[in-house]
């Protein structure tokens, strides 16, 4: 029996192919999975709070307030403006580093190293989505002027 001595696939496909087809399919299985996990998440907490809610009428306690249970307090808002802050360097430096791995790889720039401005661009648009919400967020705390001048 004469069996090949190279794998199929090398023959097939050359290793930038490869490297594009597992990127694509890489993608496309982070993109599923992570936000269908977001949405098991949610529904476990609502799930948790309607039970911890059920118990303390059982009890005779009063409910738990719905802010705290979504967040809305304003110690919730500004974790969450820090978070995306947070997030929005992490997504940059990871760009910055994707971009500088494939720009210097085998010391010639590849042709993907523009893949690194998606994280680049979501990462600016949470850091400007958390500079908004918190120039809104003082904007509604400030007193306003009851005889409307500026």
């Amino acid at each position: 029996m004469n069996l090949p001595t190279r794998p199929v696939l090398a023959e097939t496909f050359s290793s930038g192919q490869v490297f594009l087809l597992v990127l694509i399919v890489g993608g496309l299985v982070i993109a599923l999975v992570l936000p269908a996990l977001a949405m098991y998440l949610r529904y476990r907490r609502r799930e948790l709070w309607h039970q911890t809610a059920r118990t303390a009428l059982e009890k005779g306690q009063p409910l738990p307030s719905p802010e705290e249970s979504v967040g809305t307090t304003a110690g919730a808002r500004t974790q969450r403006w820090l978070r995306d802050v947070r997030t929005g360097m992490i997504l940059l430096a990871v760009a910055g580093g994707l971009w500088l791995f494939l720009a210097l790889a085998d010391h010639r720039p590849s042709p993907y190293r523009f893949i690194a401005a998606i994280p680049g661009f979501v990462g600016l648009a949470l850091i400007l989505h958390a500079w908004l919400v918190a120039r809104l967020d003082r904007r509604q705390d400030q007193p306003r002027d009851p005889s409307g001048g500026p």
